[in-house]
């Protein structure tokens, strides 16, 4: 695992998966965030990744600030739902999606990698 700039990178054989981590994130107990997965083939695919925890904390902010009807409901695009929080939990579902080819299933393709 390497930092590179914004991104903490797990590099892969065949992709690098990108965590867009931010200043007070832990690599080990993460449990929102921003994934991206590079493949060899030049496509880059996206998903929010977060916890159940994660979520219930943003919709209970949400009831205090009154934003999304005062926390009444949760949307996200590309919401990956996980059990385990960690860059190392988060690539081993990364791991899983891309071995059983399931990754754009879940993962969104970036628009600009489509044409």
């Amino acid at each position: 695992m390497v930092d590179d700039g914004v991104y903490h990178v797990v590099r892969r054989d065949g992709y690098r998966v990108r965590f867009l981590l931010g200043a007070d994130d832990d690599v080990r107990t993460v449990d929102d965030v921003d994934v991206y997965v590079d493949l060899d083939d030049g496509s880059t695919w996206v998903a929010t990744v977060m916890t159940l925890d994660a979520i219930a904390r943003v919709m209970d902010r949400w009831s205090r600030t009154g934003e999304e009807l005062g926390g009444s409901y949760f949307q996200c695009p590309d919401l990956v739902v996980t059990r385990e929080a960690g860059v190392a939990a988060i690539t081993a579902l990364v791991d899983g999606l891309r071995g059983e080819g399931e990754l754009p299933e879940v993962f969104r393709r970036l628009e600009s990698d489509a044409d």
